[in-house]
């Protein structure tokens, strides 16, 4: 679904909750930049074998609903959803 969609789909779906009061999205802000920095650190203390720092990171990200899965291709972080 394109960008453009979504944020149509969004802008609706509050409209519509404006109208009936039906329902409360929460909107979640996050720094992008700043969320794969905190993983291009983390993927450094694991290179140099620091796993007790890179993990304190990996729970730092994951209180704050950030879910990030290692894989052969590098990591990956997505939203917990709310």
């Amino acid at each position: 679904m394109s960008r453009t969609v979504v944020t149509k789909l969004y802008a609706l779906i509050r409209n519509i909750e404006d109208l009936f009061d039906a329902f409360v999205i929460e909107e979640r802000k996050v720094d992008d930049a700043s969320i794969e920095a905190e993983l291009e650190k983390r993927r450094e203390l694991r290179k140099g074998r620091k796993f007790e720092e890179a993990d304190a990171i990996r729970d730092g990200l994951q209180e704050r609903g950030i879910i990030i899965e290692d894989t052969p291709d590098g990591t990956r972080w997505w939203l917990k959803e709310a």
